[in-house]
């Protein structure tokens, strides 16, 4: 799926115990790069030219359905025109900030607004959701300005400090999603780590550690909510796998050199 490269263990391990952490509690709320649909109908024709059929299938997914599943999370800033008591009807700006739920069927409930209906996220990207929710509020609010930060929530399991459940912002780097669960230890083996969904890989060892070299977000991994970062656990050869190991190539010998002798 993604451009494989030879990567060097030391260099993982610089990229995934970088500095960079991503704080999901209070994120900063600022505009963020996402994958546009442009780019997608790109991807989607360079993925089914290079026959990655994982790939290409994980693409036409976002690009009919949208990004948002039901139980996502959103914070939400939106910048309102009010009129202020005493000020002669002068209009000031004002912010109303919240973190919001897509709810069944995927849609969007405005908990700072009641008396605005539930937006259908059907179909919407990442990349659209900004200009997606000030469309809809211009027909009820003027001159809405929005910011919106998407998040994820994924699992980070295996060979990490704290394994768990973690929702973190869908521009952060992989790196930073396994600094979230307190990074690698010492029986991490980064070089076998796997993107799984729903028990099944769609992004191979190989392609992670290109992403982590990379530096690539989870947006651009094509990552929803439930997928799973899997670090595995260097294999370990043991006392007692060293003796089973032993007495097994001594019986092999052992049964060679009877059937050797002249009977």
């Amino acid at each position: 799926m993604l451009n494989g490269r030879n990567t060097r263990i030391a260099a993982l391990l610089a990229v995934a115990l970088s500095g960079r952490i991503a704080n999901a509690q209070s994120p900063v709320l600022k505009g963020s790069s996402f994958e546009t649909r442009a780019q997608l109908q790109v991807a989607v024709s360079e993925a089914e030219r290079d026959h990655r059929s994982i790939e290409a299938s994980l693409l036409r997914t976002r690009l009919q359905n949208g990004d948002f599943q039901e139980g996502d999370k959103i914070l939400l800033a939106i910048d309102i025109a009010v009129l202020q008591a005493g000020d002669n009807g002068d209009a000031r700006r004002g912010t109303r900030e919240d973190t919001v739920t897509v709810r069944s069927g995927r849609m969007l409930h405005f908990t700072n607004f009641s008396n605005i209906p539930e937006l259908s996220l059907e179909g919407v990207l990442r990349s659209e959701l900004a200009d997606t929710i000030t469309a809809y509020l211009s027909k009820y609010i003027r001159d809405p300005k929005v910011r919106a930060v998407p998040l994820l929530r994924v699992a980070v399991l295996g060979a990490v400090t704290h394994p768990g459940w973690y929702s973190t912002r869908t521009d952060a780097v992989l790196a930073d999603l396994i600094m979230q669960a307190g990074g690698v230890n010492a029986e991490s083996d980064v070089s076998k780590t796997l993107i799984r969904r729903a028990g099944e890989p769609i992004w191979s060892s190989d392609e992670v550690r290109a992403a982590l070299a990379d530096g690539l977000s989870l947006d651009q991994l094509h990552l929803r909510a439930g997928d799973e970062v899997f670090v595995s656990t260097k294999r370990q050869f043991s006392l007692t796998s060293a003796v089973q190991l032993v007495a097994g190539l001594t019986a092999v010998f052992l049964a060679v050199k009877a059937f050797q002798k002249p009977h």
